[in-house]
């Protein structure tokens, strides 16, 4: 795993799936109507439960993918 566990479950949703396809370009819009919750929602949950916005994070994931 990439990500730290969240104890947030649509957030949890969104970090498997983009483990499952880290070059997905998907954008935060996507994700949050994908989970039925407002991007503001889950911009704020990423910075709580990551550290990190949603791109710092997506960044992140595909910089460990790539090695």
């Amino acid at each position: 795993r990439s990500f730290p566990p969240a104890s947030h479950q649509l957030l949890s949703l969104i970090l498997m799936g983009l483990e499952e396809k880290p070059t997905k370009n998907d954008s935060l819009k996507h994700w949050a109507a994908r989970v039925h919750t407002t991007e503001r929602s889950l911009a704020r949950n990423c910075q709580i439960e990551l550290g990190m916005s949603f791109s710092e994070g997506r960044l992140r994931l595909r910089y460990l993918h790539s090695m």
